[in-house]
C-alpha cells in the first residue's frame, strides 16, 4: 500500500519535484520505471524538439523551488504508420519486456523507430536493448533503428501526464488519517474501539467504507501555496458525532492540490471534542533516518466536557 503512495501516484511525481528521497535502507526506485507490467507507470509525454513527435520525459528538481528540469526517459519507440508509441525501458530483462508490450499492445510487425537508453553508444542498457530488438526481430525488414542521444540543454518542453488515483491509493490516504489520529490523540482513542473496525477493514482489505472518503478543493490552510517548501498537512476534527480527518499532500510553491476528507468513525468518546492538525514541512534536510523535514503544529484545541 505504501508503494501506491510513493511510486505510482500523484505524490510519487511530487516526491521527484520536491527532491524527496527514500530512506537509506530502501532501494531507490524511479516512478518513471516502476510498475512497467501493471500499466500504472507514471508517463510524462511531450514533443521532442529534434524529432517532431511526443516522447517520454524524466524530470528532477530544478534549482529554484517549484521548477523542474528534464531529459528523455529511457524508452523504446515504435512507429505504426504516422503514429509513434513510446514505452519506458526497464534496466534488465529487455527481451521479456518487449515480448510483453508487443503482445499487450498488438505491436507484432510494427517497426522500432527510436531507442533512448543511457548517455552513450556503449551504455550497457542501450547495447542490451538493441540486442533484444534483433533477437525478437521487431524491426521490420528495411526499417532502421535510431539509437538517439539526449538533446542539448536549453530547450523548453511543454509536457503532460495522467496521474493515477487507485483504490490502493485511497486506502493509503485512509491509513494516514487513522494513524495520525492515533499518534496525536492516543491518550483518548486506542484504535481498538469497535467504531474503527470499518476503517481498519478498509485499510487492510479495501472492503467497505463506501462514501466515506472524498476529494474537496478547499485547502486545509489558507494561502498554503505560498509556502517556500512543500508540506503535507493533516487535520482532524473530533466532533460530538463524528471524527473527520483531512489530508493534503505536497502543498507548496504555487501548488494547491485538493485535500482528502476521510470520515473515520463516529466519536466513541462523547466527553471529548477537539481539533488538531500539523504541517509536515519538507525542508530538504536529508540528515538522520531519511525523514526530510520537520513537524509544525497548526492548532490544538482539545475540550473535555463533563457528562
Amino acid at each position: 500500500m505504501d508503494q501506491a503512495l510513493v511510486r505510482n501516484s500523484p505524490d510519487a511525481l511530487f516526491r521527484v519535484v520536491a527532491g524527496v528521497g527514500g530512506r537509506p535502507s530502501h532501494d531507490e526506485v524511479s516512478p518513471f520505471y516502476y510498475g512497467l507490467y501493471s500499466g500504472q507507470t507514471i508517463k510524462i509525454s511531450g514533443p521532442h524538439p529534434g524529432l517532431g513527435f511526443d516522447v517520454l520525459w524524466e524530470i528532477q528538481p530544478g534549482i529554484e523551488p517549484g521548477t523542474v528540469i528534464g531529459c528523455e526517459a529511457n524508452q523504446i519507440i515504435f512507429r505504426r504508420g504516422d503514429e509513434h508509441l513510446a514505452f519506458p525501458l526497464p534496466e534488465e530483462d529487455i527481451v521479456r519486456y518487449l515480448r510483453f508490450i508487443i503482445r499487450e499492445y498488438d505491436l507484432k510487425g510494427t517497426a522500432v523507430a527510436f531507442v533512448f537508453a543511457g548517455y552513450s553508444e556503449d551504455n550497457p542498457l542501450r547495447i542490451e536493448t538493441i540486442a533484444a530488438i534483433k533477437a525478437l526481430a521487431t524491426a521490420s525488414e528495411g526499417a532502421s533503428i535510431t539509437s538517439a542521444g539526449q538533446m542539448e540543454p536549453g530547450h523548453r518542453v511543454r509536457v503532460e501526464t495522467t496521474l493515477p488515483i487507485t483504490h490502493r491509493y485511497t486506502r493509503g490516504i485512509a491509513k494516514i488519517a487513522f494513524h495520525y489520529l492515533l499518534a496525536h490523540a492516543g491518550n483518548i482513542f486506542s484504535g481498538h474501539e469497535s467504531v474503527f473496525d470499518d476503517v481498519k477493514r478498509y485499510i487492510k482489505t479495501g472492503e467497505g467504507f463506501v462514501g466515506r472518503i472524498a476529494l474537496m478543493r478547499q485547502p486545509i490552510v489558507a494561502e498554503s501555496d505560498r509556502l517556500a517548501y512543500y508540506a503535507h498537512v493533516v487535520q482532524v476534527t473530533v466532533g460530538y458525532d463524528q471524527i473527520v480527518a483531512r489530508v493534503q499532500l505536497f502543498v507548496g510553491p504555487d501548488v494547491q492540490p485538493p485535500s482528502w476528507v476521510v470520515r473515520l468513525a463516529n466519536n466513541p468518546a462523547y466527553v471529548y471534542t477537539g481539533s488538531l492538525g500539523h504541517a509536515f514541512v519538507l525542508n530538504g534536510d536529508a540528515e538522520g533516518d531519511g525523514h526530510q523535514g520537520e513537524m509544525s503544529g497548526l492548532w490544538s484545541i482539545p475540550r473535555s466536557l463533563l457528562p
